[in-house]
């Protein structure tokens, strides 16, 4: 072997050693990325290149009484995940932001597996949202599908987050963290009652010190006003039996339609 071939080998080994140990190290996250949630009036900051990517598509049931009438019907969850999802963003590695509008809990008890919507909308009516710490962590772990691991840790504010809070999820593959946060009275036009829950999500290996130091530095630092979509003209829209003839069927596969695009560009 010549001496050119030897240095050759030796300079393609490091690259390659170099490369592996590139792909082991743990990926160091940042918040940079601007998203806008219009019907919320809120802006935040997502992993850079992260895309959009609307809500999951539930899962439906359809069922046929006697009478030979069929009947759509979802999961308690999955009708509970639709009313307060406000937006998912995923970069190329699958890592992914998911922001809550945070609503009442999910009950525990339900008749069967898989209701009707106006069944979970009158199971809803006599839920409230979480208060006390044990609330929290079972909303929040209905929310992730996951468990906690220990109780929130609170978050220092910033000049418009009144208030956060830090949740912490066993395991690490993926990695999760929640954020809950309200913002300031007077900071911008969203309800200063209203908590909002990002959930966060990594498939890889992450620094958490490094994450859990942009959480508060450019999550929550990042959070901004933005201009609300122009609501319309008084009468426009149909009413809630459906003005115009649609089915109560149809009136829920609109809604679903439009789940299924909430947060996605030119969404409002």
């Amino acid at each position: 072997m010549t001496p050119r071939m030897s240095s050759v080998l030796v300079l393609t080994a490091a690259a390659l050693v170099g490369a592996e140990a590139a792909a082991q190290s743990p990926r160091r996250v940042a918040f940079r990325a601007q998203a806008d949630v219009p019907e919320e009036g809120l802006r935040l900051r997502v992993m850079p290149e992260a895309r959009p990517v609307g809500m999951p598509p539930p899962r439906i049931h359809t069922y046929r009484n006697p009478a030979g009438e069929t009947f759509e019907m979802m999961a308690p969850r999955d009708h509970w995940f639709a009313a307060q999802f406000r937006g998912r963003w995923e970069d190329r590695d699958g890592a992914r932001l998911t922001l809550a509008a945070v609503g009442p809990m999910l009950p525990e008890r339900w008749p069967r597996p898989h209701v009707l919507a106006e069944e979970f909308r009158q199971a809803m009516a006599e839920a409230r949202p979480p208060e006390r710490p044990e609330e929290w962590r079972a909303w929040a772990e209905a929310w992730a599908g996951a468990q906690m691991e220990g109780p929130p840790s609170n978050l220092s504010p910033t000049p418009r987050v009144a208030q956060a809070r830090l949740f912490t999820y066993a395991g690490d593959r993926p990695l999760r963290r929640g954020v809950a946060f309200r913002v300031r009275p007077n900071a911008f036009g969203v309800d200063p009652d209203r908590w909002f829950f990002v959930l966060l999500e990594f498939p890889g290996r992450v620094d958490v010190r490094t994450l859990e130091m942009e959480i508060p530095r450019s999550l929550l630092g990042g959070i901004a006003a933005v201009a609300r979509p122009t609501a319309p003209p008084p009468g426009a829209a149909p009413d809630a039996a459906g003005a115009d003839g649609a089915s109560a069927a149809l009136q829920a596969s609109r809604q679903r339609a439009i789940d299924s695009i909430r947060g996605l560009p030119g969404w409002s």
